[in-house]
């Protein structure tokens, strides 16, 4: 199957990885840009085919954290430096720390990704 994501002409490979006996599934599907595999995503345990395109403005979110037990450690931010940002403090793997939560949609990722492809 073949997508279009703004310009680019995406190729979509939905790989199932593991049938459970209660009906559902686990799939991997594999975004390709000019044949070569740029963006994966994994869906959880589903009924049926996964929606490549419905997927696509789903939001997943990580997190940077900066550990306080090491010398020198970075400043949590305050003020203007926090202003539209998601800031957490607590543990982070049993190490105090604060981290700063991204959001991003798989359709973004995507993009981000062919952006960094280099062409001649």
């Amino acid at each position: 199957m073949k997508i279009r994501i703004g310009e680019a002409e995406i190729g979509v490979e939905i790989t199932q990885k593991m049938l459970c006996r209660a009906g559902t599934a686990y799939h991997q599907i594999d975004y390709t840009y000019r044949g070569i595999c740029i963006y994966s995503v994994s869906t959880g345990a589903i009924y049926g085919q996964p929606n490549p395109l419905g997927i696509l403005d789903v939001a997943y979110e990580w997190s940077i954290p900066h550990y306080q037990d090491i010398p020198e450690a970075d400043p949590m931010p305050e003020g203007e430096n926090r202003v539209g940002r998601t800031i957490k403090r607590g543990t982070f793997g049993g190490r105090e720390a604060w981290w700063e939560v991204h959001t991003k949609t798989h359709r973004q990722a995507i993009i981000d990704a062919i952006a960094q492809i280099i062409t001649d």
